[in-house]
């Protein structure tokens, strides 16, 4: 059975929870049927349910040996209310990137599994960019002025971002619309909700600068190039994960393993069609040492300051 959830308004389909309760093992005997929950952050439910179903479903076909009968798939507006659910074993498995997994990893003994590449991406680096007739040279030259970030989910456009604003020393402020100004020693910020109207509040200054990822910068269908010839960058960050997989403590070692496995031997050739419909998945890589060093970097600023 397939359902999704918005854990705010707690209004999941509830035959998954029902069948929880009457099986106490519901999670931990590979031999007891169960449901393979996976699980992500969205403000685009409908968009992101339709991309995450087609590969759980594959999934739990592919590890039905285990006892694995069927997928799920669960939706949360938060990183808290993921977290939660993560750590009270509701959720098996996330697909996210570094600055929730950095959370799941340090907050609810969440395990990374492997890397996933999209749209050809493994990596992927924060974008900084302006009007070039603004002349922007560094982020010093933002004070008093406001950046569009592009939601409070986004890690390449809002917590890597944030992070080197504070970094150089500068204060931000969150602006309720596009008419408030910043107090003139701090940095405003709003929210564009999405890649195009970041690009189009930067081009008709609505706002002094904005923050994508280098492949947003490189997709036309979003940098159109008549507008980016107007732009020019004035910062970029260093690549991170493009996207990562991680399960919860809720799934089984042994489940867990051959999940992996199943990922890591995933191809376009065989599994093309499974992977395109997963978010443009074009290839999965193991985890290195060095990706962990980068989340404890990440996690270890995010205790200095909250969402808004």
């Amino acid at each position: 059975m397939m359902c999704y959830k918005f854990s705010e308004l707690h209004s999941c389909i509830r035959v998954g929870l029902l069948t929880m309760l009457v099986s106490c093992s519901y999670f931990s005997m590979p031999s007891e049927a169960q449901t393979l929950v996976l699980a992500q952050i969205t403000e685009r439910p409908k968009k992101d349910f339709k991309e995450l179903r087609p590969m759980v479903t594959y999934m739990a076909e592919q590890l039905k040996e285990f006892g694995i009968t069927s997928g799920e798939v669960r939706l949360f507006s938060n990183v808290s209310e993921l977290v939660a659910a993560v750590k009270h074993g509701e959720v098996h498995w996330i697909t996210e990137t570094s600055f929730t997994a950095a959370k799941l990893v340090h907050e609810a003994g969440a395990k990374l599994i492997a890397t996933k590449w999209k749209n050809g991406q493994q990596s992927y680096s924060s974008i900084l960019y302006a009007r070039s007739e603004h002349n922007i040279q560094s982020v010093t030259d933002l004070i008093g002025t406001t950046i569009a970030f592009e939601n409070k989910n986004s890690f390449s456009s809002y917590f890597l971002p944030r992070l080197y604003l504070e970094s150089q020393g500068l204060t931000l402020e969150r602006l309720d619309n596009l008419r408030q100004v910043p107090a003139e020693n701090k940095v405003g910020f709003v929210f564009s909700r999405n890649e195009v109207n970041n690009v189009l509040w930067v081009d008709k200054r609505l706002v002094a600068a904005g923050a994508l990822n280098n492949g947003d910068w490189a997709n036309r269908d979003r940098m159109p190039a008549s507008i980016k010839s107007r732009l020019t960058i004035f910062y970029q960050s260093l690549p991170y994960p493009r996207s990562l997989e991680i399960v919860g403590p809720g799934l089984s070692p042994k489940i867990a393993k051959a999940l992996t496995s199943k990922l890591l031997m995933m191809n376009s050739a065989s599994d093309n069609g499974v992977m395109a419909r997963y978010e443009q998945t074009t290839g999965f890589s193991p985890i290195t040492p060095d990706i962990y060093h980068q989340l404890e970097q990440v996690y270890q600023h995010s205790l200095k300051w909250q969402e808004p």
